[in-house]
């Protein structure tokens, strides 16, 4: 029987989630006003049902603050405000399903069956011979999708074009496809093109992968010894003529004679980050024999960044010797309106920023290497995000938001701040005291 913790303070609510569900769950009702992070601390419920009208608080910040306890908390959200811009911005945050009250009791209840069914569709694959794979351990759909995608390719021999932006781990992508494919006993070769890229140094990379694909004599070389996958990357750094020339032999040799003592066995991944590049190699009829994966961007998957960060944090707390209980709220919200152009390795390489940074207990807004100027494009755009829009208190939330990241910034130091901003230091302590702006907030 499923455990389920259901959050809201409103008895029809109560009365109808027990109708429906205790004959084939078991649900615990809970309040927000109680000590509810105790409780998700001891017990993990397989579903999480948050009612969002409550009069203090909305329930987007229940599972803001839920979902740092427990990262991959699954969760559906009520409400009886048929909003879309709630139900949009509550499921980019990772909540799995928004329904509206009053509820169809079989909605809900499919609305349950499938979110439980979730991991139980994830595929078969094992990450076990790939230790940076943090950033695969998702809810997204796409990224579901792609390591179903990768499953599949694994059973076969064919060659993989990967297309991925810069700062997304590709070279992972054909780790999982070797370690899950049926040379995964054989060895694992990277070539980076791009060493080859000085014209006298081309002949050397097709020696290196001639040699590297024939089909050399079982009797004489055991299993270990022998190719199983080639991961080719750099294809931006060289001439397009050079780099044409790789993809028309990998696409050829798959047509070759018997007598080209060519392995037809070993898979060649090929990964792309450069759009432009893309886009020229598409057009192109040599990558049509190649299966192709694409690696969602963080920006597409945003609802896993509080998750990322959490390991992420794990890793580098440990690995510097430091002690933090957590990232605060207003950091990951920062962190999720953030477009994340250079992706994992950027996300990655901030968080590693940040706990060399922050000599407190949590990681705050001050230890956050954005920008001033990025921190103000994220407050516009939580602004517009937002689900109030009445002029006053929308313009009080975004000067708030200003004032405290670069008084943050600045390590509260107010006559910087007013220079700063190009305000009199009187009116920006005006400003401090009647939006509530302090040092102890943070």
């Amino acid at each position: 029987m499923s455990k389920i913790f259901a959050i809201t303070e409103d008895n029809l609510t109560k009365e109808k989630l027990t109708e429906v569900l205790q004959s084939d769950h078991e649900v615990v009702f809970l309040n927000h006003s109680e000590d509810i992070t105790s409780m998700f601390k001891k017990v993990v419920p397989d579903i999480t049902i948050i009612d969002y009208d409550f009069k203090a608080v909305n329930g987007i910040e229940i599972f803001k603050k839920l979902r740092r306890i427990q990262p991959k908390l699954k969760t559906i959200m009520l409400s009886e405000k048929n909003n879309i811009p709630i139900a949009v911005a509550a499921t980019k945050i990772g909540v799995e399903d928004f329904l509206s009250k009053p509820f169809d009791a079989d909605v809900l209840k499919s609305s349950v069956d499938r979110v439980l069914m979730q991991e139980k569709d994830l595929p078969m694959i094992t990450f076990n011979e790939l230790e940076s794979s943090q950033w695969l351990i998702s809810s997204n759909v796409k990224i579901k999708e792609m390591i179903k995608n990768i499953e599949n390719i694994s059973k076969g021999f064919g060659d993989v074009l990967v297309f991925a932006d810069v700062g997304l781990p590709a070279g992972d992508i054909a780790c999982l496809l070797h370690s899950n494919g049926a040379n995964r006993d054989r060895r694992f070769i990277t070539l980076d093109v791009s060493s080859f890229q000085k014209e006298s140094s081309e002949g050397f990379f097709w020696t290196m992968l001639k040699d590297l694909l024939e089909d050399k004599m079982p009797e004489t070389f055991a299993e270990k010894d022998l190719v199983g996958t080639i991961y080719i990357n750099g294809l931006e750094n060289i001439s397009e003529h050079f780099r044409l020339s790789v993809l028309a032999y990998l696409f050829n040799r798959k047509f070759l004679a018997v007598d080209e003592k060519i392995d037809k066995t070993i898979r060649v991944v090929v990964s792309v980050f450069d759009p432009v590049l893309i886009s020229n190699v598409e057009n192109k009829e040599i990558v049509k024999n190649f299966v192709r994966i694409d690696v969602p961007p963080l920006k597409d998957r945003k609802e896993d960044i509080p998750l990322m960060v959490s390991l992420y944090l794990k890793k580098y707390a440990a690995k510097y010797n430091k002690r933090f209980k957590c990232v605060d709220i207003d950091s990951i919200d920062f962190m999720m309106l953030y477009d994340w152009p250079g992706n994992i390795f950027e996300l990655e390489s901030f968080i590693e920023t940040a706990v060399l940074h922050c000599d407190d207990e949590s990681i705050g807004i001050k230890d956050l290497m954005f920008s001033t100027n990025i921190f103000l494009k994220c407050a516009v755009k939580k602004l517009f995000l937002g689900n109030d829009l009445d002029y006053g208190r929308a313009r009080d939330g975004f000067e708030k938001t200003v004032l405290t990241v670069v008084l943050s910034k600045l390590n509260w130091n107010k006559d910087k701040a007013s220079e700063f901003l190009g305000i009199p230091k009187t009116i920006l302590m005006d400003k401090m005291y009647n939006l509530g702006v302090n040092a102890e907030q943070i």
